[in-house]
C-alpha cells in the first residue's frame, strides 16, 4: 500500500489515480482523472491498497471549481518490499542423510548450508549462506545426503527479496546411529585339562 497527503484548495471537487509506472505509461488528463479516478472528499491522507511490492507507482490529481480545471499534480512512490520469511521442520534422519521441509514466503532466492556441529562452529551469515550455500528453488522437503552416521548436524537457511535479506533459521538434526559395523559374536572358551 501507499500513503500520501493530499491538500485542497478553492477545489469544489478533485480525484486521483494511481499508475504502476512503465515506459509506455500516459498520463491521464485531469478530466480522465476527474471522470475515472477515485474521488478526494477533502484534504488529509490517502492509502491506495492491493498494490505490487517493490514497484514504482506514479498517483496523479486533479481538482475542478466550476468549470475551471487544474492542472495535473504526481508525485511518484514506490511500495516496500518485503522482507522475506523462512520455516524449516525437521524430517526423516537416516544414518547418512537428514531430511529437512523449509517453507519460502516473500524470497525470491534461497539457500542453505548443512554444517558438522562442533564447539567453534558459528552460523554463517545470511550473506554467507546465499552466496556459498546449496540453492533452494522452492517451498518443500530436501534431503541432504553423504553425511556422517551418528553425528549432530547444524542445518541453516536464508533467503532475499531484492536486496532485502531474511533471518537466518537453523534446525539442529542428528544422524542415526551406524547398524552396519562388524557383527560381534560372543566366544566361549572351552577351557581343558591338559595332564602328564
Amino acid at each position: 500500500s501507499l500513503t500520501f497527503s493530499i491538500a485542497l484548495t478553492d477545489t469544489e471537487r478533485a480525484a486521483y489515480v494511481c499508475l504502476e509506472k512503465t515506459d509506455e505509461m500516459t498520463l491521464p488528463t485531469a478530466e480522465e482523472i476527474l471522470a475515472e479516478g477515485t474521488a478526494i472528499e477533502e484534504s488529509g491522507e490517502a492509502t491506495v491498497e492491493g498494490l505490487n511490492p517493490s514497484t514504482v507507482y506514479v498517483i496523479a490529481a486533479a481538482g475542478a471549481n466550476g468549470t475551471i480545471l487544474s492542472a495535473v499534480d504526481t508525485i511518484e512512490m514506490t511500495t516496500l518490499t518485503p522482507t522475506p520469511e523462512i520455516a524449516l521442520a525437521a524430517g526423516e534422519t537416516g544414518e547418512n542423510s537428514l531430511a529437512f521441509s523449509v517453507t519460502l514466503d516473500h524470497a525470491e532466492r534461497a539457500a542453505y548450508v548443512c554444517l558438522e556441529k562442533t564447539d567453534e562452529l558459528a552460523l554463517p551469515t545470511a550473506e554467507e549462506i546465499l552466496a556459498e550455500g546449496t540453492a533452494i528453488e522452492e517451498s518443500g522437503e530436501i534431503v541432504v545426503n553423504e553425511l556422517n552416521a551418528a553425528t549432530t548436524y547444524v542445518i541453516a537457511v536464508a533467503a532475499a527479496n531484492k536486496e532485502i535479506l531474511s533471518e537466518v533459521d537453523s534446525i539442529e538434526m542428528t544422524t542415526d546411529v551406524s547398524v552396519s559395523g562388524p557383527a560381534l559374536f560372543d566366544r566361549q572358551v572351552a577351557g581343558g585339562y591338559y595332564g602328564d
